[in-house]
């Protein structure tokens, strides 16, 4: 049984209100958990045994950059991660940060993911028109410049789904900017080029995957959130896309009880297309990773 961390998250609005005043109902909303809560070890217990720890990135489409803020808080309290796993644009937090396992580095690259540079594709101009994820083709090959991803920092993988055969597939080896690319492309974002689209339904299979690996405390980050993932103008052009996406996040919620630990991130009021949200998504990622990490800290005795 999983127990959720951060049941009572920061204001992330309040921190970044100065940044974006116009955001007042995106945080301070919190994600009711439905697992119970379990009982943190005080100083007076006995030691710990030594945890393996694997983190696992959710997808979101834009809502991942909060994802940068979680691993963030994690490694300022020395929460080790022996193993990361990216679903959808989980997989490019996670690519970049397994590199190398710097976090600052890989959130100055997020950040270079700025409109003017994709400005002559129009892409962050027709946001709703997917465009093929060739148009990352250049700053994937920039960024996540490690030729074999048995040399990354951190192990990683991303699971992409082969859309010829139906099939599940673990990105696993050579170039990390292919295998983050293959795990990239979904609705309404972004068309594949490749037959590989990101495996949104996967988180099962992962966590057995993980399990199996002999993974002792498995970390769930979900920035899904509740509330609406698409604006009205979507639900009415793209139902089909907004049918799979809370349906995604329905197996999400699912799938809770098979991790040790959830992180939860309130995004409510962010729509997962809305990519000019990415400095306060961080520091909503933020204010849920600092309390998380002080208890998963307790609780492991890390």
């Amino acid at each position: 049984m999983s127990k959720r961390i951060g049941d009572r998250t920061q204001d992330a609005g309040a921190r970044g209100a100065q940044k974006n005043t116009e955001r007042n109902d995106f945080a301070g909303e919190d994600i009711q958990s439905q697992q119970p809560s379990l009982t943190v070890p005080g100083s007076s217990s006995p030691p710990q045994a030594e945890q393996k720890v694997a983190v696992i990135l959710g997808p979101g489409g834009y809502k991942s950059f909060a994802h940068a803020g979680v691993l963030k808080e994690l490694n300022r309290k020395n929460i080790p991660i022996h193993k990361i796993v990216g679903i959808e644009w989980g997989a490019l937090v996670a690519g970049l940060y397994a590199q190398r396992g710097q976090i600052n580095e890989a959130e100055w690259k997020l950040y270079k993911l700025e409109r003017l540079d994709l400005n002559s594709t129009g892409f962050f101009v027709r946001k709703k028109e997917s465009q093929s994820i060739k148009v990352l083709t250049e700053f994937l090959r920039t960024n996540l410049d490690l030729k074999d991803i048995s040399k990354s920092s951190i192990p990683f993988f991303c699971p992409s789904l082969a859309l010829t055969q139906g099939t599940l597939i673990w990105q696993e080896r050579g170039l990390m900017s292919k295998a983050v690319e293959n795990c990239l492309s979904y609705p309404p974002l972004f068309n594949p080029v490749q037959p590989y689209v990101a495996a949104l339904f996967s988180l099962d299979s992962v966590i057995t995957r993980l399990k199996n690996e002999g993974y002792t405390a498995i970390i769930l980050v979900n920035v899904l959130g509740d509330g609406n993932l698409f604006d009205n103008p979507m639900l009415k052009e793209d139902y089909a896309t907004a049918i799979l996406w809370n349906e995604a996040r329905r197996s999400l919620w699912a799938a809770k009880s098979r991790v040790t630990d959830v992180i939860d991130v309130n995004t409510r009021g962010v729509h997962i297309s809305d990519f000019e949200s990415r400095k306060l998504l961080v520091t909503a990622g933020e204010a849920s990773g600092e309390k998380a990490a002080k208890e998963l800290a307790t609780k492991y005795g890390f």
